[in-house]
């Protein structure tokens, strides 16, 4: 897997991938792997500390630590996006039973069409750097559902029985 050999390197969607199909080394690639890595487990570590009362469930964790796997490993295929559908089903659940917030069905449709685009060859680099981006939109809005209050909006107000 460290060898250079762009028609293998095109079918990771990992930072790792994304350096040496570009011509980078293999010590840049496992640098910025590295730092991808830690930025997304201190942002998920972070996040799962300071959540809002609401998003305390396991399924708020396991979403928020599924969205964050695309960017531990150096050796993601596309394949392995099929992880993403964990953070998508409870982001489509917290969207359909409060409301989607701004910019939340932008990061699905994102994620959801992410893998199709990686099979466009026109412009064929920067698609497969647009798939990280898809997944970090998607990470994202995981994480900011988990932390911020529902906008004044979206609130269902309290109803008392008299």
């Amino acid at each position: 897997m460290e060898p250079e050999n762009p028609l293998y390197h095109q079918f990771w969607i990992s930072v790792f991938g994304a350096v040496r199909l570009h011509g980078g080394s293999l010590a840049l690639a496992y640098g910025a792997q590295t730092a991808v890595t830690l930025a997304a487990a201190c942002l998920l570590a972070g996040v799962l500390l300071l959540r809002r009362p609401g998003a305390q469930s396991g399924r708020a964790q396991g979403a928020a630590i599924a969205a964050c796997v695309p960017f531990c490993s150096p050796f993601m295929l596309e394949y392995d996006l099929m992880v993403l559908a964990v953070p998508m089903a409870w982001l489509i659940g917290e969207g359909l039973r409060g409301g989607f917030r701004r910019g939340e069905v932008v990061a699905l449709c994102a994620a959801y069409f992410a893998p199709v685009l990686f099979k466009v060859t026109l412009f064929d680099d920067a698609i497969k750097v647009g798939v990280i981006v898809a997944v970090a939109v998607l990470f994202a809005a995981v994480l900011r559902r988990m932390i911020e209050p529902a906008p004044l909006a979206l609130r269902q107000p309290a109803y008392h029985a008299a």
